[in-house]
């Protein structure tokens, strides 16, 4: 049976964590939290671009501080499912070689690691409130 409290309530902490940890580039995080927290991130950009454009408004200034804001916490929410994964965060420069694009994206959807690894312990063994 599905428990959607719970559900809710590692949504809230994703978001929570993602938002809090933004400067913190060290640790692991689980693969739930990355895409919970890249759910919140696109959700909250779908929100800021429909607005614009209702509202017709044309340097797309609200979008555009909103990904600035936002760069450092997703970068660091990168860096930290790569070291879910046992990889280094230099691990994120692979994207610069354009077919790196594809292993990346693998990294990040991939099961992290079971127990400790270089990086910490395991993120899914944490209790959330």
């Amino acid at each position: 049976m599905i428990n959607y409290k719970n559900d809710i309530k590692y949504f809230n902490y994703s978001v929570k964590t993602y938002l809090l940890k933004f400067s913190n580039f060290w640790g692991r995080s689980s693969r739930l939290e990355f895409l919970n927290a890249l759910l919140f991130y696109f959700s909250l950009l779908i929100l800021i671009s429909l607005i614009e454009m209702i509202f017709s408004i044309e340097p797309k200034v609200y979008s555009a501080l909103f990904q600035l804001f936002f760069s450092i916490p997703t970068f660091a929410i990168i860096i930290r499912r790569l070291h879910d994964v046992n990889l280094s965060g230099f691990w994120y420069l692979i994207v610069f070689t354009i077919i790196g694009i594809i292993p990346l994206i693998y990294y990040l959807f991939s099961e992290g690691d079971v127990g400790e690894n270089d990086f910490g312990l395991d993120p899914l063994n944490k209790k959330f409130e």
